[in-house]
């Protein structure tokens, strides 16, 4: 049996993924659930391990508006396991997952960078799942992970990439995230730096400033509660909510809160990098999906590339499935868990 390669990627708001079957969002909301409980009302049940698990199903809702703060505990096994069983072709499935390493490095200092990886793969051992009472044997080959940022180039169009190395183009992604802001950047489709840049600058990723925000929201209205980040992020793009007196304008607020953020990521990458001299400066990820306008302020030449929450995830398994790209892949034998290109110019 084949082992199917599955991009997979837990993030802020929703878990990202990519199979032959295409994109899809896995709700985040994983709670455990009493062995009596049953499906129901679109819930779904997830058994795994001897436990029950109530489920998101990212296949049949598009928009999921349930609060996710990303932990790393059984919820993203769960997750993963509940999707997995889902695209599973008959009752037992074989696949090998290609994740980023955002899902360990921002808990590096713990010491926790392999050990997630680990916990994710089942030891090449079938593992009984049963979702809604279906039953499917799921086996986890290998769990690899990939540099976001850094991967991302490669899966820009072949002709793009064709285009930079001719010109000798000076090429910067920024990848933000929940927590975590990477950058890579290439010359003439030649990486500059380590491919594993992690900036981890005064208020990395999106969920502090977020939480920044909602700081300002408390002192300026201290009867409302502002419970979720979807709720939190919401406001911020749109600028107002409603309450009961009406409609609420508090682009002020965003305005101060995003321009002091940017400021800020740009001010440690310039550490780093010169994305006032780049000829591209390439956005990924979904943080940039609310922030980008703010960086474009500074940088007219910067773009959001298209369907940026989903960039990292698809560029990983576009890599990972071309025979030619895997070739050039190998493990790193100072990680086991982490495949780099042999030769990453083009």
């Amino acid at each position: 049996m084949d082992s199917k390669v599955v991009a997979f990627d837990p993030g802020f708001q929703f878990t990202k993924g990519y199979s032959e079957q295409g994109k899809y969002i896995c709700l985040a909301r994983v709670v455990e659930a009493p062995p009596t409980r049953q499906p129901h009302e679109g819930v779904n049940i997830l058994e795994i391990e001897g436990k029950k698990y109530q489920v998101g199903d990212g296949l049949k809702n598009a928009k999921p508006d349930l609060n996710h703060d990303k932990t790393f505990s059984m919820k993203t096994k769960v997750e993963m396991m509940n999707y997995l069983h889902q695209i599973c072709d008959g009752e037992r499935g074989s696949f090998t997952i290609i994740t980023g390493t955002p899902l360990s490095k921002s808990e590096t200092a713990a010491g926790l960078d392999h050990a997630l990886i680990d916990y994710l793969s089942t030891g090449s051992e079938y593992k009984e799942v049963i979702r809604n009472n279906v039953t499917k044997d799921i086996r986890i080959d290998h769990v690899y992970a990939m540099p976001q940022a850094f991967i991302t180039y490669f899966g820009l169009p072949a002709e793009e990439r064709a285009r930079y190395k001719a010109n000798g183009t000076t090429v910067l992604i920024w990848d933000l995230g929940g927590h975590t802001f990477d950058v890579a950047e290439f010359v003439g489709g030649v990486i500059q730096k380590d491919p594993e840049t992690k900036l981890f600058t005064r208020n990395s990723g999106i969920i502090p400033m977020l939480e920044k925000f909602r700081k300002k929201l408390d002192y300026r209205y201290p009867t409302i509660d502002f419970p979720s980040s979807e709720q939190l992020r919401k406001i911020f793009e749109e600028k107002k909510f409603n309450n009961s007196h009406g409609v609420e304008d508090v682009t002020d607020l965003v305005d101060e809160v995003a321009r002091e953020h940017v400021r800020e990521l740009i001010q440690d990458m310039s550490l780093v990098f010169n994305p006032q001299t780049a000829d591209e400066n390439l956005l990924c990820g979904g943080g940039f999906v609310t922030l980008a306008p703010y960086i474009q302020e500074v940088f007219p030449n910067a773009k959001l590339i298209h369907d940026a929450q989903f960039t990292n995830v698809k560029s990983m398994y576009t890599v990972a499935v071309d025979k030619l790209m895997y070739a050039r892949l190998m493990v790193n034998p100072e990680n086991p868990s982490m495949l780099v290109f042999k030769n990453v110019q083009e």
